[in-house]
């Protein structure tokens, strides 16, 4: 599935989501600071310093990422496992 994410840093609200958009689309977004400036990150990495109420525009890369899929090895799997989720502890649960 294609698509762009684009996720709020250290949010101050919890209305504030993850925004999915097709991938055609380019956005606009704009940052106003009592700063003079304001720092861009783009995949965790810090990129620029943007004046004060200067736009960026976000768009889809000509080249898709490749990324890696370890056969039978699921996240969600790995999560459960390392953080005993859906465990049955000892004195909680149905007892019978």
């Amino acid at each position: 599935m294609a698509g762009l994410l684009l996720t709020p840093l250290n949010p101050h609200s919890l209305s504030n989501r993850p925004l999915v958009i097709a991938d055609d689309k380019t956005v606009l977004v704009e940052a106003y600071t009592p700063q003079d400036f304001y720092s861009l990150t783009v995949d965790g990495q810090r990129v620029a310093k943007v004046e004060s109420g200067r736009g960026v525009l976000v768009k889809r890369a000509k080249n898709d990422a490749c990324l890696v899929n370890f056969a039978g090895r699921y996240f969600y799997d790995v999560l459960r496992q390392k953080l005993g989720w859906g465990d049955i502890q000892e004195g909680r649960g149905n007892t019978k």
